[in-house]
Order: structure tokens, then C-alpha cells, then sequence
């Protein structure tokens, strides 16, 4: 662990919400500069060192995280400035009902499995992404739901550039079902459909439309300040992992914070999508999640 002393007391500084953040993450952050960025909240402990910053120095790290402060509050105003899902949109959402999503599931679909013990022998179905870039999730999908899936993670960040917003994932919270796993949900879960599922044909998933995530790393934004030249090297590499810090804790905040905004984007792209026939997609109520279909074959196209 990196222990940071400075030989004149720390300025005073403006405190926004994002600066906030700052005023102790840089602590936090200039502490765990000898093992970087393991997670986002993941840290190796080692022993501790100690970096003595001149008073020019610790000058320059101030004004540097101020800089960023800065940077962060401006992109809560990117999120103030995307609507929430109107009226007319949720509407569109509802277009295709779960009898819609059976009859698609069937026609394009593969067999069903019956047994959970059975789905290890299952042909036909892929397995999510683990690294993926635009979401995070489990399970196994049919090869044209997978490309879907992909499409909707593309159209979702290119929104959310378009906005001014960095790339947080969307959570996949369901994907194929056995017959067996339908069942249970039945007893449990007030949204499982009573009769066959269109789950149970891996052409289905759905999107948890409250719960998003960071980026796979913190982001490098364009509006990130340089590291001055003029600090030492041992400085510089605990106010570039402070800023990587504030950068991510910012993030997972956000995702929460501003729930509805990432929620209206990823909606108006499934809403895009289903007008181009790519896919049938319903907004739940009971169970806050978009249940999407895909509705034509995609993989190899």
C-alpha cells in the first residue's frame, strides 16, 4: 500500500457532488497507486510505502483533481439532460405480447429441453459472454438471440455516446429456461407464464431495466486531464490510479443514481430495433426487465 505525505497541509477545495467524491478517493486512490486497479473495489494489501510530494507537487495533484471534479459534475449534467421514457414510448414497448413472443420463439427456437440434468446434452445454444463490453449476465441463448443480443449492446452504447455518457453495461437476468426451471418459476415468480415459455426455446432474455453496471474498466474520457510532466514518477502513478478510482466509484454511483436515463436509452434502442424487425421486445411491470425476442435470423447474416 502507498501512503502519500506532503510537506504543506492539502488546499482547501470547492466541494461539488462530484468533488465530494474526490476529496477522499484521492487519498484512497494515491494509497493503492503501487498495486493499481484491481476492480472496483478489489485492492492487494502490500506493505506500506512512502511518497513525500513537494509543495509544488501536491500544488499540481490539487489542481489536477479539481480539474476532474469539474469533469465528473459535467457529466451529471449529460444524464439531467436525458428524458425519461415517455408515455407514448413505454407504449411502444408493449406492442408485441408474451403470445407474440411464443409464436416467434417457436418458429425460430430450438427444441426444448425438458430436465435441468438435460441441458449439458442440449444442441443449438451458445453461452453468454463473459467479457463482454455492453452487458453482464449467465446462460445460454440460440445463436440468432445471441447476435440480437449483441446488436442491442451496440445500439445502447451508441446511444449513450450520443448523450455524452460513458459505456455502462445492461444485466441480462434470464435467459434460455429448461422445462424444469419454468416450473419452479411458476411458484415464485408472478410474471412466469403459465403454459410454455418462450424462454424455453433460447430465442428469449431479458434485460433488467434498474440495475446497470460500469465499464469493464474506468473510463479514459476525452475530458480526462493529463498527468503533468513535471511530477515525479511515483507521483504520477498515484494521481493517474486516484483519478482511475474516483473515475469508477463515480460510475457505480451513476448507475444507480440515474437509473431511469440509462434505462430510456436502452428502451429507445430495443424500440429502434423491433420497428426494424430485428426483434419483439415487452416492457414488464411486475418484474422491471425488458422481455425481448428475437424475430429474425441473424447469425451468419
Amino acid at each position: 500500500m502507498l501512503l502519500i505525505s506532503s510537506t504543506v497541509p492539502i488546499s482547501s477545495r470547492r466541494r461539488t457532488q462530484a468533488g465530494g467524491v474526490l476529496a477522499w478517493v484521492g487519498v484512497l486512490g494515491l494509497a493503492v497507486a503501487s498495486v493499481g486497479w484491481m476492480g472496483a473495489s478489489s485492492v492487494t494489501e502490500r506493505r506500506p510505502a512512502r511518497v513525500v510530494l513537494s509543495a509544488a507537487e501536491q500544488a499540481t495533484v490539487d489542481s489536477v483533481q479539481a480539474v476532474f471534479s469539474a469533469s465528473l459534475a459535467a457529466r451529471e449534467a449529460a444524464f439531467a439532460a436525458v428524458d425519461s421514457l415517455s408515455p407514448r414510448e413505454a407504449g411502444r414497448l408493449r406492442r408485441s405480447l408474451n403470445a407474440a413472443h411464443v409464436r416467434t420463439a417457436k418458429r425460430l427456437g430450438v427444441a426444448p429441453v425438458a430436465t435441468d440434468s438435460a441441458l449439458a446434452f442440449a444442441d443449438g445454444l451458445d453461452r453468454l459472454d463473459p467479457s463482454s463490453a455492453t452487458y453482464v449476465g449467465r446462460g445460454r441463448l440460440a445463436p440468432d438471440a445471441r447476435a440480437a443480443l449483441d446488436e442491442i449492446g451496440e445500439r445502447f452504447h451508441e446511444r449513450l455516446a450520443e448523450a455524452g455518457l460513458p459505456p455502462f453495461r445492461f444485466t441480462v437476468s434470464s435467459t434460455f429456461r429448461t422445462a424444469e426451471h419454468q416450473a419452479r418459476l411458476r411458484g415464485v415468480n408472478a410474471n412466469a407464464s403459465t403454459s410454455t415459455s418462450s424462454h424455453e426455446y433460447g430465442t428469449t432474455f431479458d434485460l433488467a431495466y434498474r440495475r446497470f453496471r460500469p465499464g469493464v474498466a474506468p473510463v479514459k474520457a476525452a475530458d480526462r486531464p493529463t498527468i503533468p510532466d513535471t511530477l515525479s514518477v511515483p507521483a504520477k502513478r498515484a494521481l493517474a490510479t486516484s483519478l482511475d478510482v474516483a473515475e469508477q466509484l463515480w460510475a457505480e454511483r451513476a448507475a444507480v443514481r440515474h437509473a431511469d436515463a440509462l434505462e430510456a436509452e436502452l428502451g429507445r434502442a430495443l424500440i429502434d430495433l423491433e420497428d426494424e424487425g430485428v426483434l419483439l421486445a415487452l416492457r414488464e411491470v411486475r418484474q422491471p426487465c425488458f422481455h425481448v425476442t428475437v424475430a429474425r435470423r441473424l447469425a451468419g447474416a
